[in-house]
């Protein structure tokens, strides 16, 4: 009886007190840095829909994957909020409820936690199988720069940052003249602006020097003052919102397609595609294709270092080189070397590329 008084006097935690206490008291990373607004209004936005969907007075703890499952074939079928979605965007929604959770997990109130478990703990977020990662071209970007200042002079400079940098659009609108040091030649992007809350010092792109300083010069200011001030509210930086549609607005100028399923984020996927490069894509598919048929390989880059195999059996020839295939598998001893341009020399050659065992000799 006094366990059940005490029950009815404790308030109990509910999913809207929930999301209620964790903008309010979770706004901290673990690592003590601010999480962002834009994350912030995110989780409100996503505490609202789950209120919703299963009632804002509905104990967490009653939460479980089969009820969860529910909420996301609503929510991507506009049944929550009239609107459709995606899988990313119910991936974040979920991401965000477990973390809320997690927290809840860790509040202790008269030494015991406001929640005594994560129901769903085990559950998988569900994850978009066939992502849309647009590539966009450098003939494309250089017809955006053609345009770029009929539509705003910021727009330019944005766009050389964003195809030499590789950085995200919201720490790049950012930045601030002290993060720029054309003397060391060096960006500071802030642990506030980047997607980990790190730190990053980099160097300043050779074709992106001349653009700062010439637009410095445009738009003379010192300090701590923005590098892309907002045209309303020179106090805010632009918006991701404003920068979209200026972009939209010079592929339209341009006349030129704009690729489908992102936007700015092409610009960072082809600095990783140029620093990679096109020969190391497909590498892994050639060495399988390799093993399975036993075909030489395809790849130049590959060719030097079964020359050197080759030239190291040739190195010694009166001794004993051993030579393995799949670790000690299968081995095979060489008694003796052919000479180059030989029958024989071409069938070593071929094995060596292609990893099969060797032919007796």
């Amino acid at each position: 009886m006094a366990a059940e008084r005490w029950r009815s006097r404790t308030p109990r935690l509910t999913l809207g007190t929930l999301f209620r206490r964790f903008l309010a008291e979770g706004r901290y990373l673990p690592d003590g840095s601010l999480k962002t607004e834009a994350y912030l209004r995110h989780c409100e936005r996503t505490g609202t829909y789950l209120a919703a969907f299963f009632g804002e007075r509905t104990n967490p703890l009653d939460l479980n994957p089969h009820r969860l499952g529910l909420y996301v074939r609503a929510r991507k079928a506009g049944n929550v909020n009239g609107r459709t979605v995606g899988t990313n965007c119910i991936k974040q929604e979920v991401m965000i409820l477990k973390a809320a959770m997690n927290w809840a997990c860790g509040v202790f109130e008269g030494g015991k936690p406001i929640l005594a478990r994560n129901p769903l703990d085990k559950y998988k977020v569900p994850r978009e199988k066939n992502p849309k990662r647009p590539l966009i071209e450098e003939e494309v970007i250089d017809q955006l720069l053609d345009v770029a200042d009929g539509v705003h002079p910021f727009l330019s400079v944005v766009v050389n940052l964003a195809r030499h940098t590789g950085r995200r659009l919201s720490a790049i609108l950012g930045l601030t003249w002290d993060d720029i040091d054309f003397e060391a030649g060096t960006i500071r992007w802030r642990a506030e602006l980047d997607k980990k809350r790190k730190q990053w010092t980099t160097p300043i792109p050779k074709k992106s020097l001349a653009v700062l300083r010439a637009h410095r010069a445009a738009h003379p200011s010192i300090g701590a003052t923005l590098l892309f001030p907002h045209p309303r509210n020179r106090r805010v930086p632009v918006t991701r919102h404003l920068a979209a549609w200026w972009l939209k607005r010079a592929f339209e100028l341009a006349k030129v397609e704009r690729p489908d399923g992102s936007l700015w984020h092409t610009f960072r996927r082809i600095v990783g595609h140029r620093a990679k490069g096109p020969s190391a894509q497909g590498r892994r598919r050639c060495r399988r294709l390799e093993r399975h048929q036993h075909a030489a390989p395809v790849l130049p880059a590959a060719r030097p270092r079964h020359d050197a195999r080759r030239a190291r059996l040739r190195a010694a020839p009166s001794a004993l080189a051993r030579e393995s295939t799949r670790g000690d598998i299968a081995q095979r001893v060489i008694r003796r070397v052919p000479a180059a341009g030989s029958e024989d020399d071409r069938v070593l050659n071929g094995c060596l590329r292609s990893r099969c065992p060797l032919p007796p000799l």
